[in-house]
């Protein structure tokens, strides 16, 4: 059996791969580079846990995955979780965002989900990528961005009165809880994230698009156009972010000039699919 696994900060898809069969196993997240330890693959997902004797194959692309150390982590967590594994391929997120989008075709690949990324892919490898700085610097249109954009508005007294009201029956704030759960609480970026459910559920759709436009402005100027000869690539997008908010990013790509050429909710039926017909 093969496994592979797409892992980002808040959530991780775990595919076994039997034949031309597969079944997905969901999980919380994993990401190297700030947690200080990994849980028990039973506490992942106890089902998977059941067969980690019958993987014989691995391929793992991870938020996080930046350096020799934070593939070690990795590496010795995977091989005390699946003994029996012969095999171990550890890559970024967003070089299997690359493999999952464009397979051996050129192109800008581009994450937005609960952060964000994007590089340039010239059907094999990645060739060039502006970094990402974390969700305290960078993360341009992603939930985290979304989501803090959206609290902003609302302690700011800058929300239009029919979404504040909408907002504060989903959500029970004040100012200590936020900086709480931000500064002195596990999982701030996942705490931001959440908020950005919201842009999805308000019916004033004018607030939404005025939100949500010059975040993607921002992502398309630092994350696409900062790129030599931009315009000759294909454009490829993945992440809940571009997925449910497909409408006003292809907007704002429009003005622009730019088009989209694929976009996908999450990276694993795409990574399924490549290594199905490459077994390597």
């Amino acid at each position: 059996m093969i496994l592979v696994v797409d892992s980002g900060s808040t959530k991780t898809d775990w595919a076994v791969i039997n034949g031309l069969d597969h079944t997905i196993y969901p999980s919380i997240g994993i990401n190297p580079s700030s947690d200080t330890a990994f849980i028990s693959l039973s506490e992942h997902n106890a089902e998977l846990a059941n067969l980690a004797s019958k993987i014989e194959k691995i391929h793992y692309y991870g938020a996080g995955v930046i350096d020799y150390t934070s593939k070690s982590r990795i590496e010795t967590w995977l091989l005390n979780s699946f003994p029996n594994t012969i095999k171990i391929n550890i890559q970024s997120d967003l070089l299997g965002a690359c493999k999952a989008l464009a397979g051996d075709k050129k192109g800008i690949i581009s994450i937005l989900g609960t952060g964000c990324n994007s590089c340039t892919y010239n059907g094999s490898e990645i060739t060039d990528n502006i970094p990402s700085l974390g969700y305290k610097i960078s993360n341009e249109g992603a939930g985290t961005d979304i989501g803090r954009t959206i609290l902003k508005a609302y302690f700011y007294r800058q929300m239009p009165l029919d979404v504040k009201v909408d907002f504060e029956s989903k959500y029970d704030l004040d100012k200590s809880s936020v900086i709480r759960s931000l500064y002195q609480e596990s999982g701030p970026t996942a705490y931001l994230a959440k908020f950005a459910h919201f842009i999805n559920e308000t019916n004033n759709l004018e607030w939404r698009r005025a939100l949500l436009s010059p975040l993607f402005q921002s992502f398309i100027d630092i994350r696409i156009k900062s790129y030599f000869d931009y315009l000759s690539y294909e454009l490829y997008f993945v992440g809940s972010i571009a997925y449910f908010c497909e409408d006003i990013l292809k907007e704002v790509l429009e003005n622009n000039n730019l088009h989209m050429t694929l976009i996908l909710q999450k990276p694993i039926q795409g990574l399924i699919k490549y290594h199905t017909n490459n077994r390597t």
